[in-house]
């Protein structure tokens, strides 16, 4: 009988997978934040990729953070130039 248990969690498992691969990353960040597994899945993909892929993503971050800033301190420019602040 435990046999027969195994299989039908391995299976229900599996429809999981499938149904989840269904899924945009939005929604899966959603389940992932939601469930509240964020942290933990974080360490794992960070403890288990290479550290020069993680320095790659550190520094797009880094640019898109920059660039982010960089654009709204031209947009407050623009705004206090056209005299509506």
């Amino acid at each position: 009988m435990l046999y027969l248990l195994g299989n039908k969690k391995d299976m229900n498992r599996q429809e999981l997978i499938n149904t989840l691969k269904e899924l945009d990353g939005e929604t899966l960040e959603h389940i992932i934040r939601t469930i509240g597994m964020e942290e933990q899945m974080l360490r794992q993909l960070i403890m288990n990729s290479p550290e020069s892929d993680i320095k790659d993503l550190l520094e797009e971050k880094r640019l898109i953070s920059d660039k982010r800033l960089s654009d709204n301190v031209l947009n407050d420019i623009v705004y206090l130039e056209r005299g509506l602040a």
